[in-house]
């Protein structure tokens, strides 16, 4: 295979612009299906990888998105792509991922997205980082695990399952403690089957779902939290 060391990403219209800075990057490389023009590639392995991507400016709204010590161990199987492993820190958050997607060999790369579009994905992401950006983590950092499976082609219909645990999270004057979340995405339906924490006063549990089908959301929540200072 083939190993390159200290790579970095520039941004293509702006040269000085560094996008990415990965200490270590490895191909699996099959020569004889490189030869025949056939699928190569048999596995990526990323190592600590600092990724940034850069957002339209606006008052009030952070910069930038950042991924921090990122790594990753990708296999290319006929007709499949595996994560056995992917993790990095974004924004105080870290981050671990694995699954796989089918990779049909009819597969057809979906339309260009639209400038339209793209600017309303940016927007979204700089109004998330910029929320998150104002909580704290004084103790270690909340953990975010995800697991997926589905059709690189028909993504809108992936299994994807995620829980987010954390041991004290401050935003502004407030203070949660024991926070933990479960959710999943199956057949176009978002559930949260559990999601609780405590603070001061008191605890919080809830359930909710929402469906894309129908736009329609349900919820419960029992809470004797400090509502105020939430």
């Amino acid at each position: 295979g083939l190993i390159a060391r200290d790579v970095r990403i520039f941004d293509y219209k702006q040269r000085e612009r560094t996008l990415g800075v990965v200490s270590e990057i490895s191909l699996d490389i099959n020569y004889a299906a490189l030869f025949h023009h056939q699928p190569f590639l048999n596995a990526l392995d990323i190592r600590n990888g600092d990724l940034t991507v850069p957002l339209p400016p606006a008052q009030g709204q952070v910069s930038k998105a950042e991924l921090k010590h990122f790594r990753a161990h990708v296999y290319f199987p006929p007709e499949r792509i595996e994560v056995t492993q992917a993790e990095g820190l974004f924004c105080g958050v870290r981050i671990s991922a694995s699954g796989q997607l089918i990779k049909r060999e009819n597969y057809q790369q979906s339309p260009k997205e639209s400038p339209e579009n793209a600017a309303k994905r940016l927007r979204f992401l700089q109004t998330v980082v910029t929320m998150l950006q104002r909580f704290r983590y004084p103790e270690q950092a909340p953990e975010l695990q995800v697991k997926f499976s589905g059709d690189l082609s028909q993504l809108e219909d992936a299994h994807v399952e995620a829980t987010l645990s954390g041991n004290r999270i401050l935003r502004d004057d407030y203070e949660a403690r024991d926070l933990f979340l479960r959710a999943e995405w199956k057949d176009h339906t978002c559930t949260i089957p559990q999601l609780e924490w405590r603070d001061a006063i008191g605890r919080f549990a809830g359930t909710a779902s929402w469906s894309r089908v129908n736009r329609r959301a349900a919820f419960q929540a029992r809470s004797s939290i400090a509502l105020q200072s939430l």
